[in-house]
């Protein structure tokens, strides 16, 4: 279909763009899309939506499932550490190698959905966080069972001697003799670094389990629960610091002094992960002997007997809190995988960056015509999530690159004028302008219409094509195409 409209107002495009529009209005906005993905084909259903929070129903789960456990971490760059992995000798990239490079990217999102067996093999998981466009996130999805009690024991076991474990109480004790912070503090507001201390131990000592992440409700009830050893730890460490201090103000002997420093020293160098670890601890007590044997004052016989009991006193909350969150934190935590797929949602910006579009142009400056209908595509210069209404952009960049886009296009009726001009594809002319959305399905814009205009020449045998633009002002709908162009996410690599 075509239209030629030739001595008409300018202001006719009114009355014509209300005949476009029949039929056509606002996006039913969805506030939570749900996205189902199914075990047994080991896939989405569609892809997964950016800039909104969405939600997952998981169907067909394995009826011995007890949870679900998804982890999504954000790669800022595939192809930088897909070229990392080959020169460290792995020459087969698989998504499950992406996600497991942990040291390329940290995980962005963790959630669990315990609650199992599921009623039909169904559940729903949501609201998940916003995904971010231009980003690559790669997925794992497990299927979990609880471990039995000689696999959480043996884990326990690990956990007490593994490094990061280790790393993890030395820093608290290290933390404890310098800060003045209640010992509540380290735990609850730490609680984001002992679920990666938790996640990255468990990952190290066995690839078939999987550690899901421990809640503010639980940390904060096993505090309180252990809240003596907590105190007999932290704040013991803190008390008998200032008591070191007090005993070196009183001292008469330099010497003495000079090993009471010296003993503080080793105290703040002490590995507090070190389980069960007590060498250094007796040396000290011993040292501490041997200062109060040459001594007189009361006062500071009872200072040194007061520091080696809290000595001994720490050492026993030390490994009993060390002992208790890896069993009842950590292991507790801890569940064993019956299947893991990854996927990686790179392809869900396809066809995002485009939408089609069809509306009229003004070239207000060609002699002879006055509108003409043309059908071309808008370019955006970022993904545009058509779901979502343009209000939700609001900051100056979002704002101009949701509503800012380059128009093209080719004039649906014919440009050609005998003697004047010809089409630069057949008899259409070329659209190219920027376009601006004041509402989310329609845009204005301004740009230029190409055509070949024709000089003629009586002394030639044919008239010479020149290129030339004039200026138009435009209005068009704003058609979506993304969904033609989706297509379900790749299946397990």
């Amino acid at each position: 279909m075509a239209y030629c409209i030739r001595n008409k107002s300018p202001f006719s495009i009114l009355s014509l763009l209300t005949l476009l529009l029949t039929g056509v209005g606002p996006h039913s906005y969805s506030q939570t899309p749900s996205i189902e993905y199914d075990f047994e084909s080991e896939g989405f259903n569609s892809l997964l939506p950016f800039d909104q929070t969405f939600q997952i129903i998981f169907k067909n789960i394995e009826p011995s499932t007890e949870s679900i456990l998804l982890q999504i971490r954000e790669i800022p760059n595939t192809n930088r550490i897909e070229h990392s992995l080959k020169k460290k000798g792995i020459t087969t990239i698989t998504n499950e190698k992406l996600f497991n490079c942990s040291d390329c990217s940290d995980l962005v999102f963790i959630y669990e959905k315990g609650g199992g067996p599921f009623n039909n093999r169904t559940t729903k998981l949501g609201v998940l966080n916003q995904l971010k466009p231009n980003k690559d996130y790669f997925f794992e999805i497990s299927e979990l069972k609880p471990l039995n009690s000689t696999e959480r024991q043996e884990l326990t076991e690990q956990l007490k001697k593994d490094g990061i474990i280790r790393s993890y109480f030395s820093e608290l004790g290290q933390i404890s003799l310098k800060s003045t912070d209640s010992h509540e503090n380290f735990i609850i507001e730490n609680q984001d670094l002992l679920n990666e201390i938790g996640r990255k131990a468990v990952n190290g000592i066995n690839s078939n389990y999987r550690f899901v992440p421990i809640r503010s409700e639980q940390l904060r009830n096993f505090y309180l629960a252990q809240i003596l050893e907590f105190m007999d730890f932290l704040d013991g460490i803190k008390n008998i610091s200032k008591a070191y201090k007090e005993l070196l103000k009183d001292l008469p002997s330099e010497l003495d002094k000079a090993k009471i420093t010296e003993l503080h020293n080793k105290l703040e160098k002490y590995d507090w992960g070190d389980y069960k670890d007590m060498s250094e601890i007796d040396n000290l007590a011993s040292d501490l002997e041997e200062i109060k044997a040459k001594i007189t004052s009361a006062v500071d016989k009872a200072q040194i007997d007061y520091i080696k009991t809290n000595l001994d006193k720490i050492l026993t909350a030390k490994n009993d809190l060390i002992s208790t969150i890896t069993q009842n934190l950590i292991a507790q935590n801890t569940s064993g995988i019956i299947n893991s797929t990854y996927h990686n949602d790179a392809v869900k910006n396809a066809g995002t960056y485009f939408t089609a579009d069809f509306g009229m142009v003004w070239p207000y400056k060609l002699t002879g015509e006055n509108l003409f209908t043309y059908v071309g595509a808008t370019i955006y210069f970022r993904p545009i999530n058509r779901s979502l209404p343009l209000s939700r952009y609001r900051g100056v960049v979002d704002f101009c690159l949701t509503r800012f886009s380059v128009t093209t296009g080719l004039t649906v009726n014919s440009i050609e004028r005998e003697g004047v001009r010809t089409g630069v594809f057949g008899t259409s002319g070329v659209i190219l302008g920027l376009g601006f959305r004041p509402l989310n399905w329609l845009k204005v814009s301004y740009g230029g219409v190409g055509f070949y205009a024709l000089e003629t020449n009586p002394l030639a045998s044919e008239a010479k094509k020149q290129l030339s633009f004039t200026p138009y002002i435009g209005v068009s709908i704003d058609l979506d195409i993304s969904e033609s162009l989706k297509s379900t996410f790749s299946k397990k690599q």
